[in-house]
């Protein structure tokens, strides 16, 4: 008896208290994080603007979303490769936390979704880098440890994000100085969005821009970086 009501005080307290105030963070870091990012890369370079329609950013953003989805399937996935199966899931999380830093650069800078893929792939090794540390910690500690350590540092990666100048790998084999990290994610979110929009009759997925390594990246600090861990914003 004494268990049961331990154990009930203890679900109570979680459920009225703990995972709300948690829900209630995770709304409002969301919205804040962005606003430290738009306020950082402001004093770095005006708001670029690229003239997207609404239907075209919506788009977008649906796209983004069934990636990013996508990707947490793949990554859980990955994790149950015999003998590999580890590695696998930890480097595809260091890849996550690096793609949740820089999410709000990309948003702000407005790029679409083919642009940061692009972007991605071919600087797989600097975003593998950028994500490791916050990885490593999520790896280490209980979940709710894990949660308040990334909620502290996630907004210095993302004030590292807006000042970091990844550079190419131009001294490796050709075949991995582009990583196609998204070959197989990218294929499936295509699929099911364009399944999505022939019931709806809407146009298909935007179409590629070009590479975004024709722009100019962002100048400053940030290439030894710190990092990440998370769960989308």
């Amino acid at each position: 008896a004494t268990e049961f009501v331990g154990a009930a005080f203890s679900a109570l307290y979680k459920v009225l208290w703990i995972y709300p105030i948690y829900c209630i963070s995770f709304v409002l870091n969301t919205v804040m994080y962005q606003d430290i990012a738009d306020a950082a890369l402001a004093l770095r370079r005006p708001r670029t603007l690229n003239g997207a329609r609404l239907l075209e950013r919506l788009t977008n953003e649906a796209f983004r979303f069934l990636l990013n989805l996508m990707y947490i399937v793949e990554m859980y996935l990955l994790s149950y490769v015999p003998m590999v199966g580890r590695l696998l899931y930890f480097v595809h999380s260091c890849w996550l936390a690096s793609i949740y830093c820089f999410e709000y650069r990309w948003v702000h800078m407005r790029w679409s979704c083919y642009d940061r893929l692009d972007y991605f792939e071919r600087h797989w090794l600097y975003f593998a880098g950028f994500g490791f540390p916050v990885s490593v910690v999520s790896f280490i500690c209980p979940v709710f440890i894990d949660v308040g350590f990334f909620a502290l540092f996630f907004p210095l990666c993302v004030l590292t994000a807006t000042g970091a100048e990844p550079r190419p790998i131009r001294l490796a084999p050709r075949p991995f100085r582009r990583l196609p990290i998204f070959l197989v994610v990218q294929g499936a979110a295509c699929l099911a969005l364009r399944a999505f929009e022939r019931r709806l009759g809407a146009p298909g997925p935007p179409a590629p821009r070009p590479p975004p390594q024709t722009r100019r990246a962002p100048v400053a600090a940030g290439d030894g970086g710190v990092v990440r861990r998370a769960f989308v914003g």
